[in-house]
């Protein structure tokens, strides 16, 4: 058979049923399937086989028996262990369909068909008719390499148990794409499990801290005055990675040259070393917050949400107090009766990621991270002096040491790999490379923008698309105009705080109407 002969004409409605990952791959469907001659030069061939059907070479490979693909297909899909009607079986390649459209004639479950090679669907469609599983919704067919927008999509209400990966070993072996896709589902997979246990871990924990703050919030102000603040400056996002500890110099060196913005879990830790951060970011809900922040008495503005620990926000003046908005329910209903917007600051995972979106939204074009390690630097989850020191001196015993308490961090989830700063690979989890997977994905985006993003960490995982870069480089400008040049944080904020006030009024009678 000729590749141009149709079996059936793609027609709209067949097209409609079809997703793409973007309108470059649609375009490119529909010049196919208008000017079927393109596909000529692409590497594709197809050939007759014993049985009457028909094969695809690509690639040097044979996707299909020159037998009996058919056969092969009916083979194939015995091979799908099935334990309900309602899993989603998900499909990586296809080649011509054979498997896919003997298995919806035979199953009722939910499938899912991912190529990233729009020609290759078209070429498949010519040669078998799944219309009726299309049509029916039995069967999507996604175009392209899928982003997190389509797996959102694609994965809307299920979780790892509720899908079965199957993959077209032929397709496989012809392109490394189909792999790097298995890849991507199973680790925006594995990233929604982790989302979804800690919506059940801390749902009531949120709820109630989210009253408790209540009283808080209303002393406070909202995060969105600072927004646009500080523009055109250099901000420093300090995470308490273990690495920490080695940067502290460097970082006391430069201080006046930067803004600081830490994670809370770095707060005590920089506090010992005589460095008051300009903000603080704390999102953590459970009670252990509070011992973050107990007995400081700098100068920093705390940015929380709503649902931190209520123990924690006891620590802070609420003239020093600002919130952002919660993606919590809850929090949500509490926010729509007050007068002005909180404002919006990122969620990735990790206080380390909200403090990096801040850091933007406060107008800053240049962002170094630091302590970012992402990894268990040394055979520890945190620097030194930030891990609670004083707390485990309560709870060591005969039976539990600091020690353990350590190697529990480290072994609770599988151990993962990563690309380390220093070279080799580093030790993670699948948690950390969540906020691993953030990064890779937020700052590629804003390099594009023009925001300028470096790595100051100096070991655990190699970041990608930012640049690497010695804290020092700031020192060496302290006596250049661009010194000169910087507005004195403090001030700005006592700007902005004269002018405001805190919010104090809500309209209760509609508030405690709908709540």
């Amino acid at each position: 058979m000729s590749a141009f002969d149709l079996k059936y004409k793609i027609d709209r409605a067949i097209l409609n049923a079809l997703e793409f990952t973007s309108q470059t791959v649609r375009r490119e469907f529909e010049s196919l399937c208008n000017d079927p001659q393109r596909i000529n030069g692409r590497g594709f061939t197809i050939e007759p086989t014993r049985d009457g059907r028909q094969t695809l070479i690509w690639a040097g490979r044979v996707l299909h028996s020159k037998h009996g693909p058919e056969k092969e297909a009916h083979r194939t899909i015995a091979q799908i262990e099935v334990g309900r009607a309602d899993q989603l079986v998900l499909f990586f390649g296809g080649g011509l369909g054979y498997a896919i459209q003997i298995f919806c004639s035979q199953r009722e479950n939910p499938c899912v068909w991912i190529e990233p090679l729009p020609e290759i669907i078209f070429l498949a469609l010519q040669c078998v008719d799944v219309r009726d599983a299309l049509e029916g919704g039995q069967l999507r067919i996604l175009v392209g390499v899928p982003d997190d927008d389509s797996l959102e999509k694609l994965f809307r209400g299920r979780s790892n148990e509720d899908i079965i990966f199957f993959p077209h070993r032929a397709s496989f072996a012809a392109d490394v794409r189909y792999q790097s896709i298995w890849k991507r589902c199973e680790s925006y997979l594995n990233r929604k499990s982790v989302n979804l246990a800690t919506l059940a871990r801390f749902d009531r924990l949120w709820a109630r801290n989210t009253i408790a703050n209540f009283p808080a919030i209303l002393r406070g102000r909202p995060a969105r005055l600072l927004f646009g603040s500080l523009p055109e400056m250099t901000a420093v996002v300090c995470g308490a990675g273990p690495s920490l500890s080695e940067s502290l110099a460097d970082l006391k060196a430069v201080r006046s040259q930067i803004v600081l913005i830490a994670v809370d879990t770095a707060l005590r830790i920089l506090n010992a070393h005589g460095i008051d951060p300009d903000f603080v970011l704390s999102v953590d809900p459970q009670p252990v917050n509070a011992f973050f922040l107990e007995g400081y008495s700098g100068r920093a503005r705390f940015i929380i949400d709503p649902t931190v620990g209520y123990t924690g926000v006891r620590h802070i003046p609420p003239d020093r107090l600002y919130y952002f908005q919660s993606p919590f329910s809850l929090a949500r209903l509490i926010q729509k009766y007050m007068p002005t917007e909180p404002g919006e600051v990122a969620f990735g995972g990790s206080v380390s990621t909200n403090a990096y979106d801040f850091a933007l939204r406060l107008g800053c074009t240049r962002i170094v991270l630091l302590g970012q390690d992402l990894a268990f630097t040394g055979g520890q989850a945190h620097a030194r002096g930030a891990v609670l020191e004083d707390r485990l001196n309560l709870k060591e015993s005969r039976l539990f040491r600091r020690q353990l308490h350590n190697y529990n961090q480290l072994s609770a989830l599988p151990v993962r790999w990563l690309p380390g700063i220093q070279g080799g690979q580093v030790r993670t989890n699948d948690k950390l490379i969540m906020f691993y997977q953030w990064f890779s994905r937020r700052i590629p985006q804003d390099v594009s923008d023009g925001i300028r993003v470096w790595n100051a960490t100096t070991a655990g995982a190699l970041i990608p698309h930012a640049e690497q870069l010695q804290l020092s480089y700031f020192e060496s400008r302290s006596e250049s105009r661009y010194k000169a040049a910087l507005p004195n944080v403090q001030q700005v904020l006592q700007v902005i705080e004269q002018n405001s006030h805190p919010e104090d009024q809500i309209n209760q009678n509609d508030f405690l109407s709908e709540l």
